[in-house]
């Protein structure tokens, strides 16, 4: 049946399973080091790291130097944990993993026993395990993905074998299946796309072929490749980044016979690439995040066969690069991602011969990279918040009607060991980018939203006083309104009950009675106050 999923809360998850299923048998935590500090459960290289949105990092695959992995961690960098989830179907390294707007991620191809992948999946980080989806049209390793403004997701370039792969094709999430897209002009070896600001995709790398262009610029609208007259010079492994003001920085690589230190500067406006200055660092392999502030961090790669440690920032304002920390283990084959504070996470990667299992944070603001832990957790500060009153009551006539809620409802244990339902113990109201946290009906804390509600989607007429713990299925479908919904049970032994998801509406079941209910988007009101 049609079914949009609703993208939950890990926190709101983990409460969830908790109190209606249990503990998954097939969850457990990751390592930790003589020091305390967190690690990987399994080493790894050539993996991919994806922030999801309630700003946990799913990690995926890659190799442990001996074979390559399925397995599959999730990181919190604000708490300080690693918790092992579900594998993904197979084994991979050097694939591409891209989260969809509905909170699912696309794994493709990549590589293992030494052959280039054709296969893509699904992987679901709510519930930690994989669904299947179409093949990929070619097998491919060292591939890149962009994800598109209609939510596809354009996939060009890589190796299968010796030979690049030429030809381009875009997934799309609503039939499951991947298409052949128009011709490129030529391959591209060691590639990098960017995703333009007016939703074109600028692909550069090597070319493949004697006299063919090093870049080229996709419309994935008109369905053409366009030359970019401007680009000069060889340059594969390096790093593609689109900056605040729209422009792309091009930094590293190398040119097939050493790594490359001048970075260039590709202006969309008039297909122009302008040289600035040079890494303080030559290299290739590394990775290159864009950071609030809208400089960018070089992290890690290797130079002439050796890794680099050494970490840089690219400042668009100067077009300078400067040193600004050093790892104490060079890397390359590692993971970068942007934190929503401003942070970056680093994971994995390779030094000489060995793969490192490492979680480190590197602080741009502080100048430090460190392991994940005691002294690199963060606890967010809450958001100061005036408001009139303190009940539901008094936030809903002030703020509107809320963006998003859950709530949780519980059994209270009495004298003589029976469980009895009570009233709801928990509620969560979502309201301007601020969490409101209920205990009954009085306000007990504000905080900023771990996950923001999707607001882009049609409201629909979800109220948190449709909802009682004493509901049953039936009448929750009746109250809510509900056509279309998607339900399945737990088995007894990880605690019982049942789970449902209709349009942007989740709800649990245990006996029968309703224990839990989430929604991401409400029919608005024409009320509603301005957070201070």
């Amino acid at each position: 049946m049609p079914f949009d999923r609703v993208a939950v809360p890990r926190v709101v998850a983990a409460v969830f399973v908790a109190a209606v299923v249990g503990t998954s048998p097939a969850a457990a935590q990751g390592d930790f080091d003589d020091e305390g500090d967190v690690t990987l459960a399994n080493p790894r290289v050539g993996h991919t790291a994806t922030l999801l949105e309630d700003d946990y990092v799913l990690i995926a695959g890659g190799s442990d130097g001996a074979t390559e992995l399925a397995s599959v961690e999730l990181v919190d960098p604000i708490g300080g944990d690693v918790e092992v989830l579900g594998d993904m179907d197979g084994l991979r390294s050097g694939h591409t993993a891209t989260l969809l707007p509905d909170g699912l991620v696309l794994i493709a191809g990549g590589m293992a026993d030494g052959n280039a992948l054709p296969t893509a999946e699904l992987y679901d980080p709510l519930f930690g395990g994989s669904g299947p989806t179409g093949a990929l049209q070619w097998a491919r390793t060292g591939h890149t993905a962009t994800l598109l403004p209609d939510g596809r997701v354009l996939i060009t370039g890589g190796l299968d074998g010796d030979e690049s792969v030429a030809r381009a094709e875009i997934f799309d999430p609503a039939s499951g299946t991947f298409t052949k897209v128009a011709k490129a002009k030529s391959p591209h070896l060691g590639s990098a796309s960017t995703l333009l600001s007016d939703g074109r995709v600028l692909v550069t790398g090597t070319a493949a072929k004697k006299k063919a262009r090093p870049a080229e610029r996709y419309d994935p609208v008109k369905d053409k490749w366009a030359p970019v007259k401007g680009s000069t010079g060889k340059r594969a492994g390096h790093t593609s980044t689109l900056l605040e003001d729209g422009h792309v920085l091009l930094a590293g690589g190398s040119d097939g016979e050493a790594e490359i230190g001048p970075a260039q500067l590709f202006d969309p406006a008039d297909d122009s690439f302008a040289p600035v200055s040079e890494l303080t660092a030559p290299r290739s392999g590394h990775t290159a995040t864009l950071l609030p502030d809208a400089r960018v961090a070089i992290i890690g790669g290797a130079d002439a066969g050796f890794e680099v440690a050494a970490i840089e920032i690219f400042d668009a304002a100067s077009g300078a690069f400067e040193v600004a920390g050093e790892m104490e283990v060079p890397r390359t084959g590692h993971s970068a991602t942007p934190l929503p504070d401003g942070r970056v996470l680093v994971t994995g990667g390779r030094f000489a011969t060995m793969v490192l299992d490492d979680v480190l944070v590197y602080d741009p603001v502080l100048v430090s990279i460190a392991p994940l832990g005691d002294d690199t957790v963060v606890d967010p500060e809450p958001l100061e918040v005036a408001l009139a009153g303190t009940t539901r009551a008094d936030v809903r006539a002030e703020l509107g009607s809320p963006e998003g809620f859950a709530i949780y409802y519980f059994d209270d244990v009495g004298p003589d060991e029976t469980a009895t339902t009570t009233s709801l113990e928990l509620w969560t109201y979502y309201r301007d980018g601020v969490e409101f946290t209920f205990d009954g009906d009085q306000l007990i804390a504000e905080e900023p939203l771990d996950t923001v509600p999707q607001s882009e989607v049609q409201p629909v007429p979800y109220d948190p006083d449709q909802f009682s713990p004493y509901m049953n299925l039936e009448e929750i479908v009746a109250v809510a309104g509900v056509e279309e919904f998607l339900g399945g049970e737990f088995e007894e032994a990880d605690g019982g009950g049942e789970v449902y998801f209709a349009d942007q509406l989740t709800w649990g079941l245990k006996d029968g009675e309703l224990r839990y209910v989430e929604a991401l988007a409400l029919e608005p009101e024409a009320t509603s106050a301005e957070v201070e």
